[in-house]
C-alpha cells in the first residue's frame, strides 16, 4: 500500500501495515545563541519499526504552519527528541556553508 507523507514524499508498505503517529512532544529548542523556543516532535512510524525513523517537528501542532513543520528521516538511534530537533535546526547553516565550497 502507498502511502503518502508529504506532497512529494510517500512509502510503500506491504498488506496489513499501517501508519501510526506518536503523541506530540513539547521539547525546547536551543539556539547557537542559547536562546531557545518551545517546539513539538513527534515519531512516524510507517509499518515495523526499523532503523530509519522519521520524525515530524513543528512550532504548532494545532495548526501544522508549512514555514514551520519539517519532516525528518535519520538512521541515529536512541531517544532522539531533543537530538533531532536540535541537529535538523544546523541544517540551514551546513547547507549555507556548503554552497561557498
Amino acid at each position: 500500500m502507498w502511502y503518502r507523507f508529504r506532497c512529494n514524499h510517500g512509502v510503500w508498505l506491504p498488506a496489513g501495515q499501517s501508519v501510526r503517529a506518536n503523541k506530540w512532544c513539547k521539547f525546547e529548542r536551543t539556539f547557537r545563541n542559547q536562546k531557545s523556543e518551545t517546539r513539538y516532535i513527534r515519531e512516524i512510524i510507517y509499518g515495523k519499526k526499523r532503523a530509519i525513523t522519521y520524525w515530524e517537528i513543528t512550532t504548532d501542532p494545532e495548526t501544522m504552519p508549512e514555514n514551520s513543520t519539517t519532516f525528518v528521516m535519520t538512521n541515529l538511534q536512541g531517544n532522539l527528541k531533543k537530538t533531532v530537533g536540535d541537529l535538523y535546526g544546523l541544517r540551514t547553516w551546513v547547507e549555507y556553508g556548503f554552497r561557498y565550497l
